[in-house]
């Protein structure tokens, strides 16, 4: 029972510890003031800690857990996944180091991606769906509906239109390709193109049976976090 708990008490701490430490972020930092809760990075961190929840009360009420509710984790194990690589390799240049060395940042960012991937590969019981991939794109096509529902009702996230840079298509147009800006649209196919890698990938993971494929998982992660971060404090 302690390897199928101590990951998802390891996620709801680290998801809940981080999203209280954000909330002492100036409302000019990133993700900083009342719009915090409006980040798909806090959103899937609190989703995270919810489904661990979920999976916590089944073990220890020794209750069957359904396939529904692996579908489920590994839907949002996809989503928190998908905040440590996009924040790692689009966000992290772009972002002073006073923010990438916080308590917050590590814990959001990184720990809890990692621990959920590792709570995924460790303890989820395999899924024998075909397609099962394609639940992994419904967390980022919720987001980006979500965040133009917000920008359409003049909704600001820490004093900007959009959350992201890649959702601004004020600035960066539709299908513009010149000065430097790239298009929403080539976003939407290259993250959406990523978000398949990810799901795809995750599953091929989990059918490897190799003990050492969840330590070689998180020291990549660990290592990539690293270096984007050693690069940006050099650069």
């Amino acid at each position: 029972m302690f390897k199928k708990t101590i990951f998802k008490w390891l996620i709801i701490l680290s998801a809940l510890a981080g999203v209280y430490l954000q909330m002492f972020a100036s409302s000019v930092d990133f993700m900083g003031g009342t719009s915090m809760m409006l980040y798909f990075t806090i959103q899937s961190n609190l989703w995270m800690a919810m489904i661990a929840a979920v999976g916590l009360i089944y073990i220890y009420r020794d209750k069957e857990m359904k396939e529904g509710y692996f579908i489920s984790k590994y839907t949002l194990t996809v989503g928190i996944l998908i905040t440590y690589v996009v924040f790692s390799i689009l966000l992290t240049p772009s972002l002073p180091l006073s923010y990438l060395l916080t308590p917050s940042n590590i814990l959001v960012h990184t720990l809890t991606p990692i621990v959920s991937i590792l709570d995924y590969l460790l303890n989820d019981r395999r899924i024998y769906r075909k397609k099962l991939y394609l639940f992994g794109l419904i967390t980022p096509l919720y987001y980006m509906i979500f965040a133009y529902i917000m920008y359409a009702f003049g909704i600001k996230f820490s004093g900007s239109n959009f959350p992201y840079f890649f959702l601004d298509f004020i600035d960066n147009g539709w299908l513009t390709i010149s000065d430097g800006k790239i298009g929403v649209v080539y976003w939407y196919i290259f993250i959406l193109g990523l978000v398949l890698l990810i799901s795809a990938s995750s599953i091929k993971l989990k059918k490897i049976i190799d003990k050492k494929v969840p330590i070689y998982v998180a020291s990549t992660m660990i290592v990539l976090t690293f270096l984007m971060t050693l690069l940006q404090a050099i650069s």
